[in-house]
């Protein structure tokens, strides 16, 4: 473990309450705060497509909302991000359930780059749309991969509320072919 002196980023009091000694009442403390980020009551993480599904891998993990963009909220991210590194110096963990891929990307700093097992930690379905795309363009014939990929543009539905965002400039009227595909998947991740 390393040995830095690191401020706790906050103080708790407990009022005719008892705490249940599993490690102390702060264990208590954070627990409740995690339990609070991975639910509808604060903005800043969502359930991955995996856990709104149901399905595997990682079903129960949350990521970081990407429509969060009140100034407010951005502080509450920075304190989360305090929290995190505290939490890990202080007690070796945290008790969030975040895809493998948030933490790869954590680790791996700015040049990380994003893979198609990252995708799949949070959403299995779109991952293997990517992988279709990329062997149906080794595997099959121009016309079939005409056929089955001919209303696919240079986009990506970035929200339930049908918010769509160009992957390259005219994205929207780019058609996904068989000799763009790589490139397509390569600027999905």
């Amino acid at each position: 473990m390393l040995d830095i002196a690191v401020k706790e980023p906050f103080s708790t009091k407990f009022f005719q309450e008892r705490a249940y000694d599993a490690g102390g009442p702060m264990r208590d403390v954070i627990s409740d705060l995690c339990n609070e980020l991975m639910s509808e009551t604060l903005p800043l993480l969502r359930p991955t497509a995996n856990n709104q599904s149901n399905l595997e891998p990682e079903t129960e993990c949350f990521q970081l909302n990407e429509r969060t963009k009140e100034s407010l909220n951005l502080l509450k991210y920075s304190f989360l991000g305090y929290l995190m590194g505290w939490s890990l110096l202080s007690f070796g963990s945290l008790n969030l359930d975040l895809p493998s891929a948030f933490w790869a990307r954590l680790a791996g700093g700015l040049s990380y780059v994003y893979s198609l097992e990252d995708v799949r930690s949070q959403d299995i379905l779109l991952a293997s749309s990517l992988e279709r795309i990329s062997t149906g363009s080794l595997s099959l014939s121009e016309e079939e991969f005409t056929t089955a990929f001919s209303d696919q543009v240079f986009v990506l539905n970035a929200s339930q509320e049908g918010q769509v965002v160009e992957l390259c400039p005219g994205g929207s009227t780019r058609f996904l072919t068989k000799q763009n595909a790589a490139e397509y998947v390569t600027l999905y991740l």
